[in-house]
């Protein structure tokens, strides 16, 4: 029997506890597809763990220690199970999420990183699709709708990084064949959802345009991780042409890592843990920086308006130039990382 919506929550990974605490950011974390026998509600245990310790969910263990306590990670549940999932269509398991979280007891205030692997990626992505969508509402005369709109409009705004691990933006054949390798004990799997993830499929291209168009109007920035050792048998699942779709030239190329192992560092000393992190911090220093500018708007006149709006655009010009200085997707070419390392926008 396919679970049901309250089956598939919003989990709290830290703090540890719903009372009230500082907060500074959120992170939110979007799992892959779930391929095993049966579907659970709990596939963040399995996708977001070190590699070689099941047992420790690095989002959990590593990030409250490295961004600091006043940081909320969760995790966010859905069903995507090649077998039982209900849904054709990622978008209807975007609106599921979307109702999920404008219904939580969650205020969405702070600043946003939004996280996804595989086709964790593709909800994400139609997920901030859906926000626009929702935030552009207007004239409704349903207190509850009003209310969503209100809620849809402060999240996607607080919205200020996006990264991905081996997303299939632009489709992926092999991983079709994976599938049907993985499940072959089952006479048939849902289709539809992996219709999602076939090459060129029109659907997806849209979802793409309309996601990098509202990553342009919000300022959103974007980073990318992808497969470097392909799986036995059918090779790389998710090409680095296809991982980099929606993120431009920031794409790091993990080439130890498997498309199951991308989103599992090691260590944190791994380019596929201490890239991201850095990417976060960075998020967040430019979004303090851009507040500071707003403050000081206030009150100006318009000479000293457009100063500071200069100013705000050279935030975003130097840290789009140094990024330049390090092709990230070639390994030979690997230093010491620093926060000017990366695209922001």
């Amino acid at each position: 029997m396919a679970a049901s919506s309250s089956d598939w929550p919003v989990h709290q990974l830290w703090p540890p506890s719903r009372g009230k605490q500082s907060t500074e950011l959120d992170v939110l974390l979007f799992h892959g597809l779930q391929l095993t026998a049966n579907g659970t509600s709990d596939a963040w245990s399995s996708t977001w763990t070190q590699r070689g310790y099941a047992d420790v969910c690095w989002p959990q263990e590593w990030l409250p220690f490295d961004l600091g306590e006043a940081v909320r990670i969760f995790s966010v549940s859905y069903n995507a199970h090649v077998v039982m999932c209900p849904h054709d269509h990622v978008s209807e398991i975007a609106h599921n999420v979307f109702q999920t979280l404008m219904n939580s007891r969650y205020e969405w205030h702070h600043p946003i990183v939004l996280i996804g692997h595989s086709f964790g990626g593709l909800v994400l992505k139609s997920l901030v699709v859906k926000l626009k969508k929702e935030s552009m509402i207007q004239n409704s005369t349903n207190p509850f709708s009003k209310a969503t709109v209100r809620c849809a409009k402060v999240f996607l705004r607080n919205v200020r990084g996006v990264a991905f691990y081996a997303v299939p933006h632009g489709g992926s054949s092999n991983f079709t064949e994976y599938v049907n390798k993985l499940l072959r004990c089952y006479n048939r799997y849902h289709r539809g959802i992996m219709d999602n993830i076939q090459p060129w499929q029109r659907d997806m291209e849209q979802l793409s345009v309309d996601f990098c168009r509202i990553v342009t109007e919000n300022e959103i920035s974007i980073y990318a991780f992808c497969e470097g050792r392909p799986m036995e048998e059918v090779g790389i699942l998710v090409d680095f042409s296809s991982a980099q779709r929606s993120a431009g030239d920031n794409c790091y190329k993990v080439e130890d890592a498997n498309h199951m192992e991308v989103c599992k560092p090691p260590s944190k000393e791994h380019p596929s843990y201490s890239l991201l992190l850095q990417f976060i911090i960075t998020c967040r220093k430019v979004l303090t920086s851009l507040r500071q500018m707003n403050v000081a708007y206030c009150g100006k006149t318009m000479t000293d308006s457009c100063r500071i709006n200069c100013e705000k655009s050279s935030i975003w010009r130097r840290l789009d130039m140094s990024y330049s200085l390090y092709p990230l997707h070639d390994r030979r070419n690997e230093r010491t990382v620093t926060d000017e390392y990366f695209f922001i926008r």
